[in-house]
């Protein structure tokens, strides 16, 4: 009888541990549906219930750290991948997510080895080399950056990303005749992506040449409406030809898109002072104070905008901020002069 009893126990073991899988598949399927959807809050939901029932789904780790990544949750996304990661060790698509997260929040050297390890697992890794490359740029390793590209674009000779990359190293390089070519190419490839046009736009706003500017800020917004550098770029340019009531809405919208941008709230800060709006300036500039101290153009700024509503004690505090951020920038320190003498 306990031989019998035994048997059934073990029975309704392996029952429930298949019922139990085929609900978290379920859940799965959901989630995947949802991130489909773009509704990513659902997705994770979906997602946490396949992995109550199941701690070993690595496919539900996966997607529930690409919807997090939607989220702009790069903290929890990468915190999923390494849990796919002691699941599958040998996935290099983890790995590589992994290195776009790190990219995202600035650790560029950390981004570098994770997309390597994926490289070792697969040696041809497009997406991985190209990836790869952008970051050896950040960190200003030019040469590495050129091999991964050129590599790349052995194995995918019409990748839009990897001709960008190496028109970005010509624009660097000072190269621009060669860099806009490279551009249009990608664009030509990949007429849809947004940051081809938004890397084009930097390059005709670095030869000032503001209108071709702002027509490929615009096209990066009308693709991606979520495109913060794009908005901030576009108000530049605005700004740079007189727009100053459009530069403003630009810069707002960047600001709306990321509360914590201290280059938007400066430019918005800039602008408004251009426009009059001193105390519209001044709020602007003691938010981006607020968020990073150790600026000294934002105390410049800010001191311009005191000198304007007559609070010279206030003015002289933040040029003295300034120059002591920056002792040998000669603007800082002149304008601390010009503040003593009209005390």
């Amino acid at each position: 009888m306990r031989q019998l009893i035994g048997v059934s126990l073990v029975f309704l073991f392996l029952t429930s541990c298949i019922h139990d899988s085929k609900t978290a598949e379920k859940y799965y399927q959901q989630g995947n549906q949802f991130y489909q959807q773009k509704n990513y809050e659902k997705a994770i939901d979906n997602f946490d219930a396949a992995i109550e029932l199941d701690k070993d789904f690595y496919n539900a780790y996966l997607w529930r750290g690409h919807a997090y990544a939607e989220l702009y949750n790069f903290s929890q996304a990468f915190l999923d991948y390494e849990k796919a990661l002691k699941i599958s060790p040998d996935k290099p698509e983890t790995y590589f997510f992994e290195g776009v997260i790190l990219y995202e929040i600035k650790k560029y050297k950390e981004s570098i080895a994770a997309f390597s390890k994926a490289i070792k697992i697969a040696p041809e890794y497009v997406d991985a080399l190209i990836d790869r490359g952008w970051a050896y740029i950040e960190i200003q390793n030019y040469k590495k950056a050129e091999e991964d590209f050129r590599y790349a674009l052995s194995r995918a000779p019409q990748d839009a990303h990897a001709i960008a990359g190496l028109a970005q190293l010509s624009f660097l390089n000072k190269e621009y005749v060669s860099a806009l070519s490279l551009f249009n190419t990608g664009i030509r490839y990949n007429p849809d992506d947004s940051k081809l046009y938004y890397l084009r736009g930097e390059l005709y706003l670095s030869l000032k040449d503001y209108h071709n500017a702002i027509v490929d800020f615009e096209k990066a917004i009308s693709i991606n409406q979520i495109f913060v550098n794009a908005y901030k770029g576009r108000g530049f340019c605005l700004g740079e030809t007189g727009n100053l009531e459009r530069a403003v809405d630009s810069f707002t919208k960047a600001i709306e898109l990321s509360d914590k941008d201290v280059e938007a709230y400066n430019n918005r800060a800039y602008t408004y002072y251009e426009v009059g709006k001193f105390y519209d300036a001044l709020n602007d500039y003691n938010t981006a104070i607020a968020i990073d101290s150790t600026i000294p153009e934002l105390f410049y700024g800010r001191s311009e905008v005191f000198v304007k509503i007559n609070m010279y004690p206030e003015a002289l505090r933040d040029a003295e901020i300034a120059v002591s951020l920056s002792p040998t920038n000669t603007k800082y320190c002149e304008w601390r002069m010009k503040i003593l003498d009209l005390r």
